[in-house]
């Protein structure tokens, strides 16, 4: 027995190791800090504000306050929770898919969840989306057993599952639904349909949670050229994650290997091997297709990180087709060649910023110590509360501004999700013109942003309306900070 779990606790252990080794690698992005800024208010405060926009369902933050309590919310520690969540999705992919096919299939799942790189940037970030893949395998992994006994203890473990899987995050009602929807039809026993009814209910009960998200803004249509962009770019980040290096080579590459097993699954997988996996992947692509249409009235669903729990399911397919017997050894070889290039994705980006994750960490401490008061403006202000974390004592400027002897201009690339090419930060000529009084004594383009500083030989006042008007970066956001102060450590 322990001959044949070695190989799942070398994955487990390959998997830990990507997650934890580079947990503070990146800097918190303005979601994280929202997470920070929910578990810093108290419990009640927590529940208070559950319904934020961005703010998911609330079981990641029932797990996550009494973590900060005991551990804290510096990068590190706040990660760790998820790191430890999607550590064991590793073992949850393998039971899954040997639910469905074959331990083989599960051994290869369990590989490609320990590796992939979607799985392993979500597993370093303090947002419940760790969570949503690993209860996203559980409720796949229940629905499986409970259509092979449906009169034993499955059907209420599923129940339980899938009703933490959608507390966690609500779209993930379209996955649970067409599992439900598959339970009822193969099987009419008092269990199955009890357990439908109770997860239906848990789903109702989280209704006005999710009515208080969208008045908040949750919703944004977005029209359908651009909801079937973000179909197209699907596939990619769950193969690669996003802004992956060489941003459309490593997804092309990434997606003819997985070919490969969908290949084996029409040429030389038999009838049972082709039928397991077109349920896990039809569960998934009707779980997409489902968030796709409802996006249309209204609520912005198609994203990668809001379809997470889907990611098991779909890998399940490419273990089921590399695991054939038909395969012979050319499907694992695929596999091994699969992971590698994940492997490769993970550890050479493991310290790139994302989408909109920004290295405000960086920027911060490059502003140093403040030897007199000052002003920072930050273009684009796309997160000025996570350049405030990392600066604590900094407060946002008035309108009317103040007197300041330094003003210190970041500017990061207008945006960080062009496709095809790694953001640069602007040339440091462009990034600012002095304000009257002020002179140049600094200017520096780092990796990810760039950095001007300028001095005046008295306290001069200086106003949003001017600041704005010397700064070349689009919707700056403006911040005064007293003398002493310094970045947070």
């Amino acid at each position: 027995m322990t001959h044949r779990l070695a190989p799942l606790a070398g994955l487990v252990a390959l998997g830990a190791l990507l997650r934890f080794a580079t947990l503070d690698a990146r800097s918190y992005w303005l979601d994280e800090v929202l997470t920070v800024d929910i578990l810093e208010e108290g419990f009640g405060g927590t529940l208070s504000r559950l319904g934020e926009p961005g703010g998911g369902g609330p079981v990641y933050f029932f797990l996550a306050w009494p973590w900060a309590q005991v551990f804290g919310t510096s990068e590190v520690a706040l990660r760790s929770l998820s790191a430890l969540f999607g550590t064991a999705t590793v073992p949850v992919a393998y039971w899954a898919v040997r639910e469905l096919a074959s331990r083989r299939a599960g051994l290869i799942a369990a590989a490609l969840a320990a590796t992939g790189p979607l799985l392993v940037w979500q597993s370093q970030e303090a947002r419940p989306y760790a969570l949503l893949v690993l209860l996203g395998g559980v409720s796949f992994a229940l629905f499986l057993r409970a259509r092979r006994a449906p009169e034993g203890g499955a059907p209420a473990a599923w129940a339980v599952a899938s009703a933490l899987l959608v507390a966690t995050h609500y779209v993930a009602v379209f996955m649970v639904a067409v599992e439900a929807l598959l339970l009822v039809r193969q099987h009419t026993g008092r269990r199955i349909r009890v357990a439908v009814l109770a997860v239906g209910a848990a789903a109702a009960a989280l209704v006005p949670l999710v009515l208080e998200g969208r008045e908040g803004g949750l919703a944004e249509l977005p029209d359908e050229s651009g909801i079937f962009r973000r179909l197209l770019v699907l596939p990619a980040e769950f193969l690669a994650g996003p802004q992956p290096p060489l941003q459309v080579l490593t997804p092309v590459a990434a997606g003819l290997i997985a070919l490969v097993a969908v290949l084996f699954l029409i040429r030389r997988a038999d009838r049972a091997e082709r039928g397991a996996a077109v349920l896990a992947g039809g569960i998934a692509a009707a779980a997409v297709v489902l968030a796709a249409a409802f996006s249309l009235s209204g609520s912005d669903l198609v994203l990668t990180r809001y379809l997470s729990e889907v990611w098991i399911p779909t890998a399940a397919v490419a273990g089921v087709g590399f695991a054939t017997a038909g395969a012979r050894r050319w499907g694992p070889l695929a596999a091994g060649a699969l992971c590698a290039l994940f492997a490769v994705v993970v550890v050479s980006s493991a310290w790139e910023p994302k989408f909109d994750r920004e290295d405000w960490r960086g920027a911060a401490r490059a502003v140093g110590s403040a030897s007199v008061r000052r002003a920072i403006v930050v273009t684009p202000g796309r997160g000025p509360a996570t350049f405030a974390y990392y600066r604590p004592q900094t407060s946002a400027m008035t309108p009317s501004g103040g007197l300041v002897g330094e003003v210190v201009y970041v500017a990061f690339p207008p945006s960080l999700q062009a496709i095809g090419r790694k953001p640069q930060p602007p040339p440091p000529e462009a990034v600012v013109a002095a304000p009257a009084g002020f002179r140049l004594v600094e200017q520096e383009r780092h990796e990810f942003f760039t950095l001007a500083r300028l001095r005046s030989d008295r306290p001069l006042r200086v106003t949003v309306q001017g600041l704005a008007a010397a700064a070349s970066g689009s919707e700056p956001a403006f911040f005064l900070e007293p003398a002493g102060a310094e970045a947070r450590p």
